[in-house]
Order: C-alpha cells, then sequence, then structure tokens
C-alpha cells in the first residue's frame, strides 16, 4: 500500500532505508542515497507516531565492524532533522523502549540479516516486534530476500515515497513504444540473475558492464585475469 494511505499517529513505525553510502574516515562522501529517504521520513515525523525505528545496512561486514558502523548517518539525520536520534543494537530493548527516535546499528552485523540460519526466523520476530507499521523505502535493497525487507510481519505495510518514484518511473519506461536498452553495473551478477530473468522479454537489448561483466566473459570461456569475478554469480 502507498504511505499517503497510512496513519501513523501514535503508533510505532519501521522504516527500512538504504543508507549504503561512501564514508571515509568518519566522513559521509555523499548524502545522496540519505536524502533521497527525507521526504518519507518528514512525511512520517508530521503524522506524530509514537516511535519511528530506522533499519539499514553499511558494506558487507562480518560480524561486529566497527568500521561500518551507521554512527556517522545517525549524526547526519540529527543535523538534518532536527532531531535526538539514538544509535541501538536490536538486542537493546531498553534503550530502544526508552526512546522515541531510533536507528538501528548496521543490519549486517547480525547473520541472520542475509543467512537463513536456525535463528533467523526467531531474529525476523524481534524486528517485527518492534513496531506496528513496516514501511519499505530501500529501493536499492528490493530485490534482496534479507530479513529486514521480506522478513518484517507488521499488520500493516506500505511502501515509501522513494520506492513508489522508482516503481513509477520503471512502469513509465516499460510501456514506452520503441526499442528498449538496459544497461546494468554493479559487482555481484547474483544479485542481479533474477531481475534480468524478469526483464528478458520487456527489452530489446541488455548491456552488461562494471565488475560483474568479468563473470559473464569468465563463463564464455574468455581469460579475465585478476579482474573482479563473481563465483557464486558463474554458478
Amino acid at each position: 500500500m502507498l504511505l499517503t494511505q497510512a496513519i501513523l499517529t501514535n503508533k510505532r513505525v519501521i522504516l527500512r532505508t538504504d543508507y549504503n553510502v561512501p564514508i571515509q574516515n568518519g566522513i559521509i562522501q555523499s548524502t545522496k542515497r540519505i536524502d533521497a529517504s527525507l521526504e518519507t521520513l518528514k512525511h512520517i515525523i508530521d503524522q506524530k507516531p509514537s516511535k519511528v525505528i530506522i533499519i539499514s545496512h553499511l558494506g558487507r561486514p562480518k560480524g561486529n565492524d566497527k568500521s561500518l558502523t551507521l554512527e556517522p548517518i545517525r549524526v547526519y539525520l540529527k543535523e538534518v532533522l532536527k532531531k535526538e536520534i539514538v544509535l541501538s543494537d536490536i538486542s537493546d530493548l531498553d534503550r530502544i523502549n526508552s526512546n522515541t527516535f531510533i536507528m538501528l546499528e548496521n543490519i549486517r552485523f547480525h547473520k541472520e540479516e542475509t543467512k537463513v540460519i536456525e535463528s533467523t526466523d526467531l531474529f525476523r520476530e524481534k524486528l517485527t516486534n518492534l513496531g506496528d507499521v513496516f514501511i519499505n523505502d530501500a529501493f536499492g535493497c528490493c530485490h534482496r530476500s534479507h530479513s529486514s525487507m521480506v522478513g518484517i510481519n507488521t499488520k500493516e505495510k506500505y511502501i515509501g515515497y522513494l520506492v513508489d518514484k522508482e516503481i513509477r518511473y520503471l512502469k513509465n519506461i516499460l510501456e514506452k513504444d520503441g526499442v528498449k536498452t538496459l544497461i546494468l553495473g554493479g559487482s555481484k551478477i547474483s544479485d542481479k540473475i533474477q531481475l534480468i530473468h524478469n526483464l528478458i522479454p520487456k527489452v530489446d537489448n541488455i548491456l552488461i558492464g562494471g565488475g560483474m561483466a568479468f563473470t559473464f566473459l569468465k563463463y564464455n570461456n574468455i581469460e579475465i585475469g585478476k579482474s573482479l569475478f563473481d563465483e557464486e554469480g558463474m554458478k
């Protein structure tokens, strides 16, 4: 459902965002992805919810990697929104319960976010219990079946303004007449295989560049030297 249909007053709102931004020495190099979520965030705040919990990831940490903390993003949002925002781990319920505006620490610090293991169901249940409403505004993660994307089972679910806008862009493009060419980049082809399969009937040409092009080349027995290679995608 669209965010415009939501009534968020006095409700606990879980917002999934994509704040996977470049950070060097604790300084954000580009705030574009964060800024893209502000329309959704301001709409939520204007409706006066009882609690806002932001979930995001950063990089591909192996465990609790403090170099990939969301603290710089918390500081930036605090300045932009003029709101006191607390950074907390999902397990620190006392901290979560005693604050109104919370950003969960890098959700990928928990292996249950990206892997289906024995404890994943419990992890997803913990995420669900944090709120009454789930809003997905992480367009860049919509192709992933990760816990914070598909495992939060609140009674109310909505898409944020950013996801809605991107869907409308894609729909308009695919509905237009004429020759259509899809340009894909990135590094991990395994994340995009299903996307490619789904779009093959809808486009005339697919141009694959970026790091993932080398996986296609190697699959076709072309020497790629030491170039980036996605072994999982090769399968």
